[in-house]
């Protein structure tokens, strides 16, 4: 594999960078010190989401989010859960936590859906819910799968956490409840955060009502990660992000590995003692000053930039995702055959890029081997995941897609994924590049 050489202060753009302005950062960090009114944080917050003719729900993360949920729906031990193939494990880790059983759901390669063939297989007299991921930024058609769940009973979850794009207006959600997240990564951030909107007024009760048993996240812990992520901003900027990889270079520090433990949300202790808590009243009054503040103009330009790559590659060259309905890319991730290869020669030109992804694929049931999800897992093995910000400019939009047309080898249906990881060559290959997780 070729290194992926860049000198210390080379203009580098990172896969994800903190979607929140330094002056939010700084309002965030004096409301850690001031006592807030949660009652009115909360009333803008639901005039924000209003327009879906929903009733929301305000979580610490999407995580316990579900976690509540699944505590408040009265299932049995050994039900079962049906869920998109790929996903975050947290969210099955939470569906067993609860005695219940992940059924994985394969996805289309290219679209990122699932299929009513697809979910039908999945289903059985034990199943109780499903549970819908739509990914990278794109929206999968639910009608179907909406019908086939109201004609069952089973209960429809919307993960919508990497699909915001503004509020949704009616009819645009149509699970039983939808759930997006403010996570560090996400777009218009909070660093933290959940909204879970509910078709079902009184579900959204219960869940508010249940959540007031929790312990309170603290500000000083609020603080303390607006500091955190105002660090790992700083460090994503340009000429900063290339001379901390030059100098990660230089002590032989994996790069991947310590990217993907600075951006996770839950890491270290005990993992449900810390989802299993109410946000902060700072953290709310965050929440409901970003929402107030939204405009999509920086949405809509990364939408129209992620258009032009996929224009500009062609059809040889899969864009995941692109296929959905109204892809925002909020993650730009392509399928080819040498990802491994591919990744360290967009890395010397400035592009970070990874094969590395938070997502899994969820292994089916012992009693169930066909229900393996063959599509999810070759997606993960064949997909480079490549940088998309609303700053960038036309003209490095169409480098980074021509460096894409002239290093990548498309994918053949009649070939396997080639493995191998880039893992594997970092004893002799020095990582140059700081990134951050696709997740």
């Amino acid at each position: 594999m070729e290194q992926g050489r860049i000198e210390s202060g080379m203009a580098m753009w990172v896969r994800k960078r903190i979607d929140i302005g330094w002056s939010d950062l700084a309002r965030g960090a004096v409301a850690c010190l001031r006592k807030h009114d949660d009652s009115r944080s909360r009333r803008t917050i639901g005039r924000c989401w209003s327009g879906g003719g929903r009733a929301p729900f305000v979580a610490l993360s999407v995580r316990s989010g579900l976690d509540l949920l699944l505590s408040t729906e009265g299932f049995e031990p050994g039900d079962e859960i049906a869920m998109s193939a790929l996903t975050i494990p947290d969210m099955p880790r939470i569906v067993r936590e609860h005695g219940l059983v992940p059924v994985p759901i394969d996805v289309d390669p290219l679209t990122l859906s699932i299929s009513e063939e697809a979910m039908l297989a999945a289903l059985s007299p034990r199943t109780k819910g499903v549970v819908v991921a739509h990914l990278f930024g794109g929206r999968m058609p639910l009608g179907s799968i909406a019908e086939i769940c109201r004609a069952r009973g089973l209960l429809l979850i919307e993960d919508c956490a990497q699909a915001f794009a503004g509020f949704p207006e009616p009819g645009t959600d149509e699970g039983d409840i939808s759930m997006y997240s403010f996570g560090p990564i996400k777009t218009h951030s909070s660093l933290i955060g959940a909204v879970f909107t509910c078709r079902d007024p009184d579900l959204a009760d219960r869940l508010n009502a249940a959540q007031e048993a929790w312990p309170q996240v603290s500000g000083t812990e609020y603080l303390q990660r607006l500091i955190k992520y105002g660090f790992v901003k700083g460090l994503s900027l340009g000429p900063v992000a290339g001379t901390v990889a030059a100098s990660l270079r230089l002590v032989g520090r994996d790069h991947d590995r310590m990217a993907t433990q600075m951006a996770r949300g839950f890491a270290g202790g005990d993992f449900f003692s810390k989802i299993r808590r109410r946000p902060a009243s700072a953290i709310l009054a965050m929440m409901s000053r970003r929402f107030a503040q939204f405009h999509d103009a920086s949405v809509q330009r990364r939408r129209a930039l992620g258009e032009r790559f996929r224009a500009r590659i062609g059809e040889r060259i899969p864009v995941l995702g692109s296929e959905a309905l109204d892809p925002t890319y909020w993650v730009l991730a392509i399928s080819v055959d040498n990802p491994t290869e591919l990744v360290p020669k967009l890395w010397r030109h400035g592009f970070d890029a990874t094969c590395s992804s938070s997502l899994q694929a969820i292994p089916a049931p012992a009693d169930r081997p066909h229900l393996d999800p063959v599509s999810g897992r070759q997606t993960l093995a064949t997909t480079v995941f490549l940088p998309l910000s609303h700053r960038m400019s036309d003209r490095t939009v169409d480098r980074l897609a021509d460096l894409v047309r002239h290093h990548a080898i498309p994918r053949s249906p009649s070939l396997p994924p080639r493995r191998g990881s880039l893992a594997s060559n970092r004893a002799a290959e020095p990582l140059t590049l700081l990134s951050r997780t696709s997740g």
